[in-house]
């Protein structure tokens, strides 16, 4: 890559790659930038197994050369299928949930979503809070931070499932963290996860398990829909749409055609179809261990988070072993 602009000096050429450093005499307000560019490119290209350098003379521009001798050119032609996945939240039958996270920012996203929405929220910032609220105004659902202070997500929500009164609430656990150990101590307990940032998409494929949809709503969206996606369907945890051996069987093609290479290669554009295929299948098998895995999956390739992506890929096996040991072959 090249350019004809302004060129940096040979004794700033080393210095550029680092983070919050830019070109001596250039000007902040008629370039702009924050002086990142360059270390995020670095460091995304040697997480890829590449190098870059960097030609540059003063007056005449720069040329930028990256090299991956270990990516292989592939002969791609582009999908031209639509997938498109109904992320309308009046799909669902009007709710109240309660919001629980310490964090406004966290808050504020979750609450943009139901923005024009029919269903009612309430926000909390730490466990003390959301057990105040679930047992006064007993929430359809509940969204549950792990990490609070004065009382933390995983001691509310067992407070929550010890009383009488609150027991019976769903709950899905908020967490940016991706620790087995979340996961084992409370498995008994939360009825489903969700990774943040949170996106829309995994919201309302998530409450979809969990609430009930609104029979008019779905049924003017299907007739108003000219596209060829298929209408989404009630299902719930106990009852899914598709059976468990049609996905056994879907997983298993998966595992022994494509995974073998893809767990090799972790070639991006493979991956973005890997998930897509199987966020895909998550609406029609709403297993909640399928689910949870998809929407993990889907979430890290999202933030480009590579230092998970490699363990959730290898542990695609494991999915189809676990839902055999839960649901039977």
């Amino acid at each position: 890559m090249a350019d004809t602009g302004i060129g940096i000096a040979p004794e700033q050429q080393e210095r550029i790659f680092d983070s919050f450093i830019q070109s001596e005499g250039q000007s902040t307000r008629k370039y702009g930038g924050s002086g990142l560019g360059l270390a995020i490119t670095k460091r995304l290209t040697q997480m890829l197994g590449g190098t870059i350098s960097l030609e540059s003379q003063l007056g005449k521009g720069s040329k930028f050369t990256l090299i991956f001798p270990q990516v292989t050119p592939i002969d791609w032609q582009p999908d031209d299928r639509i997938v498109e996945i109904n992320d309308d939240l009046n799909q669902i039958q009007s709710s109240k949930i309660l919001v629980v996270d310490d964090v406004q920012s966290n808050l504020d996203l979750i609450q943009g979503y139901f923005v024009n929405s029919h269903h009612h929220l309430w926000l909390a910032h730490n466990g003390i809070e959301a057990i105040q609220i679930a047992e006064l105004e007993k929430p359809d659902l509940i969204m549950m931070d792990l990490r609070m202070p004065e009382l933390d997500g995983v001691e509310a929500t067992k407070q929550l499932k010890a009383n009488p009164a609150t027991k019976q609430i769903p709950i899905i656990i908020l967490t940016a963290s991706s620790l087995d150990r979340d996961h084992q101590e409370l498995s008994s307990l939360q009825d489903g996860f969700l990774h943040k940032p949170v996106s829309r998409s995994q919201l309302v494929l998530v409450l979809k398990q969990l609430l009930p949809l609104d029979t008019v709503n779905t049924v003017e969206s299907v007739a108003d829909d000219t596209s060829p996606v298929p209408p989404a369907f009630p299902v719930s945890p106990e009852f899914p749409h598709g059976s468990i051996d049609e996905l056994l069987e879907k997983l298993q093609q998966q595992e022994e055609i494509f995974w073998p290479e893809l767990g090799q290669t972790l070639k991006m554009r493979d991956l973005q179809a890997f998930s897509e295929q199987l966020v895909q299948w998550s609406q029609q098998y709403p297993y909640p261990a399928f689910v949870e895995y998809a929407l993990t999956l889907s979430s890290q390739l999202e933030q480009f988070d590579w230092d998970k992506i490699p363990g959730t890929v290898r542990a695609f096996p494991d999915l189809r072993r676990s839902l055999i040991d839960i649901y039977g072959e």
